[in-house]
């Protein structure tokens, strides 16, 4: 897979999805499939999504700074620090800026309604088998929004259709810089491209997400693992969520 630029991305934001090249290599097949077993509990987890600490919990403790001429509320870049496998990672979340009704601009970082949301888009993508590798470079999933809130509803997060579109631009405009021992990883927003409700030639709409290149990178080198998703999107504390995620990556050879 050729890393995508800034060129291919913004040439990819305007072309509609029905466009776009699309095909299934065999590890996305693999990805993909959950078996018999319990297959409606489970989905799978891609390492670097699951590990990484992308997500900031309670920014509303976060002081947002007003700008000089009030247009917009500001919030600070975070650095932090973690480790992987013995490896030492770096990651910096810029938040997404985005404009409200009254015209003031507001930051958000990707939190954890972001994080249960792209869960979600995550296992429509297994469940429904809609995942497809876009222009050699991307992991795509098509969904309509009253199904992606019908699914989220089912795991206990009930979320509107703003607040569900308000995450997707959320992902859309934060940027995350990823540091692998000091040297750039990647650098691109949790979605770098996304279209909602897109008009496409034959009069229909879709709604789809890209998932960054940290996701079809780990499913090449099948760096993912299955998840009991009912029960680790239904844990209150983002800590232990994040414990049960770490573990069902860590514990490769857990058995009975």
């Amino acid at each position: 897979m050729r890393p995508a630029s800034q060129r291919d991305i913004e040439a990819m934001q305007s072309k509609p999805y029905s466009l776009m090249k699309k095909s299934k290599p065999l590890q996305l097949e693999l990805f993909q499939f959950l078996g018999d077993d319990d297959k409606d509990r489970h989905s799978n987890s891609v390492s670097y999504h699951a590990l990484l600490p992308r997500f900031v919990w309670n920014s509303g403790r976060i002081k947002r700074e007003p700008s000089l001429n009030g247009n917009f509320l500001s919030l600070p870049i975070i650095t932090r620090q973690c480790q992987m496998s013995g490896i030492d990672y770096s990651v910096t979340i810029r938040p997404a800026r985005l404009k409200r009704t009254d015209g003031v601009e507001v930051d958000y970082y990707p939190g954890e309604r972001e994080q249960i949301i792209e869960m979600a888009a995550l296992r429509l993508a297994v469940k429904k088998q809609r995942m497809h590798l876009i222009d050699d470079k991307f992991a795509g999933v098509t969904f309509r929004l009253n199904e992606l809130r019908e699914e989220l509803k089912s795991i206990k997060h009930t979320y509107s259709i703003a607040e569900i579109k308000q995450a997707i631009e959320v992902g859309a405009g934060c940027l995350i810089t990823t540091m692998r021992e000091s040297e750039i990883f990647v650098v691109s927003p949790m979605f770098p491209v996304i279209g909602v409700n897109q008009r496409q030639p034959d009069g229909s709409s879709i709604t789809f997400i890209m998932f960054d290149p940290l996701l079809i990178a780990s499913i090449e080198k099948m760096e993912f693992r299955q998840l009991d998703y009912v029960l680790s999107t239904s844990v209150k504390s983002y800590i232990a969520r994040h414990v049960r995620v770490r573990r069902a990556h860590n514990f490769t050879q857990a058995a009975l």
